[in-house]
């Protein structure tokens, strides 16, 4: 049960494939090991690599094809020559090299301390609260019961050593694991397997659960963990199998087998979609300000705006989170309340100023409230953010038309429809800005494919005629004009009743009546 997050929770799928080239890696080492043969080694270090590229956890793989060199192919002693020592002494002189660079400002905190501006803990209060949270996960881990599990739990930080005291066991509890797992790797024999999973199982947290600067708790960061978990059940299963009658051995483990199968079973309904997963989620976690945020998009993805909003401020109200301002900023934008959407997303990008899909949508309210040199500076600052994003540069070309720049305008949308040549709006709205650069031939060009790309848009049938009729075809501009009319837009009816030979009407601003594009509402983060 405690895998279902990672196997279901589509984006984790990187967290599976981390898994399957560690995993695969130290096995084609072990293989290596017995073997003698190279190919072996060549294999394992492909495998680490493809891990390593899946997901970052994979880059404790190396640490890890040491415990296996230690806990599974030696017989002697650990340390028999100066190479154990030499091997032994990196993990030593690494978390030296760690602590000291983030003591002294090096490169490493660089790079991860700004990470903690955005979160309500700090890099010691999180390296307090963690194993606190990896108990959490051991005892869902030995007691599966459905209603343990979800997407949000609520964690208390550890603001020191006693507060809460439960921090002062946590830390006790880790030491006596990795002691324990040393101890054992030490004492040779079949302990040392038991040794290599305890050990496994504390190595593969290390990149997650120490001082990246990402969220306290997520069930999928236990995916490559309980390998560890798995190998040491493995000894112990193994060891009652051969002292034990089968029957003692098998039966029991049936029954935990169909306990799992059960408690699995019994949370996969919850993953149905945003609104089941995060109804749960605030039952769980109601003090979650994330949750809240995640319930409050599937509320909105299944029309119930109104409980939507309510969800944001409840959100807001438990924690400043941007996405939750962002996305009431949306709300309220539905309603007409854009002097109040802007004030939201101006305290989201106040919060934090590198949320691109905030700058977006301050850009789409200041364009629709007419502040359209505003609106470029937001759709600059989200392009900055995003480069490969095409939302911004399409309605930053609407507001360049808007502002008299065309060349601006159409460079803008030729870089758009590289990015994304299937977004039928993007040909849309490069062809009314065609029609207005005086190119109705192009413009055409555009439009039609735009339509058959299946945009099926007033503006677009209407700037259809408008180009057709520039080029003297008077009878397709006026069906083009009809089909308009039809879509509900009033100056096509005009222009088809009385004006398809009397020349052009006045040009229409794109796509959408030419409102700039939006993005759906955000999510909370994950890692």
């Amino acid at each position: 049960p405690i895998q279902v997050q990672a196997v279901v929770y589509i984006v984790q799928r990187m967290a599976e494939m981390a898994a399957l080239g560690v995993i695969a890696g130290v096995w084609a080492y072990l293989r290596g090991r017995r073997t003698g043969r190279w190919r072996w080694y060549g294999l394992s270090v492909l495998a680490l690599a493809f891990g390593g590229l899946s997901k970052e956890n994979a880059w404790i793989g190396p640490v890890l094809v040491v415990l296996a060199e230690y806990g599974v192919v030696r017989r002697g002693a650990v340390l028999a020559t100066w190479r154990d020592r030499l091997v032994w002494s990196l993990p030593v002189a690494g978390l030296v090299w760690v602590v000291g660079d983030l003591a002294l400002g090096g490169p490493l905190a660089g790079w991860l301390l700004p990470g903690y501006a955005y979160r309500s803990f700090t890099l010691v209060e999180r390296l307090l609260t963690e194993p606190r949270v990896i108990g959490l996960h051991l005892g869902q881990w030995l007691w599966p019961w459905p209603e343990r599990f979800s997407i949000e739990h609520e964690v208390a930080v550890s603001r020191g050593v006693l507060e809460p005291p439960t921090t002062l066991v946590g830390l006790l509890g880790v030491v006596v694991w990795v002691g324990g797992g040393l101890w054992l790797l030490w004492c040779g024999g079949r302990r040392r397997r038991v040794g290599f999973g305890l050990l496994w199982f504390a190595a593969a947290l290390v990149v997650e659960s120490t001082v990246v600067p990402l969220e306290l708790v997520f069930e999928h960061r236990m995916y490559l963990p309980t390998v560890g978990l798995g190998v040491v059940t493995g000894v112990g299963v193994s060891w009652a199998w051969r002292r034990l009658r089968p029957a003692a051995v098998a039966l029991p483990g049936a029954l935990v087998l169909a306990a799992l199968a059960a408690s699995t079973s019994a949370r996969l309904p919850v993953w149905r979609d945003n609104l089941t997963l995060y109804a749960e989620a605030v039952r769980h976690a109601p003090g979650s300000a994330r949750a809240w945020v995640n319930y409050g998009l599937g509320l909105a993805q299944a029309g119930r705006h109104d409980e939507a909003m309510a969800a944001y401020r409840r959100a807001l109200a438990l924690e400043d989170l941007p996405e939750a301002r962002h996305n009431l900023a949306m709300q309220l934008e539905r309603r007409g309340r854009l002097r109040e959407a802007l004030a939201e997303l101006d305290r989201a990008v106040a919060r934090v100023p590198r949320l691109a899909p905030a700058r977006l949508e301050r850009g789409r309210i200041r364009h629709r409230l007419g502040d359209l040199r505003g609106a470029v500076e937001d759709y600059d600052a989200a392009l900055a953010l995003r480069p490969g994003w095409w939302v911004p540069l399409d309605n930053r070309a609407l507001a360049r038309l808007a502002l008299g720049d065309v060349a601006g305008a159409l460079a803008d949308l030729d870089r758009a429809i590289g990015l994304a040549p299937a977004v039928a709006r993007l040909w849309a709205d490069r062809g009314a800005v065609r029609l207005v650069a005086g190119d109705p031939a192009a413009a055409l060009a555009d439009l039609e494919r735009a339509v058959a790309l299946g945009a099926d848009d007033a503006g677009v049938h209407y700037n259809r005629g408008r180009a057709l009729a520039r080029l003297g075809r008077a009878e397709e501009a006026a069906a083009a004009w009809r089909r308009a009319c039809a879509l509900g837009l009033a100056r096509a009816c005009r222009a088809a009743g009385s004006r398809a030979r009397e020349g052009t009407p006045a040009p229409f601003p794109g796509f959408g009546n030419g409102i700039p594009g939006r993005e759906q509402e955000s999510a909370g983060m994950t890692d």
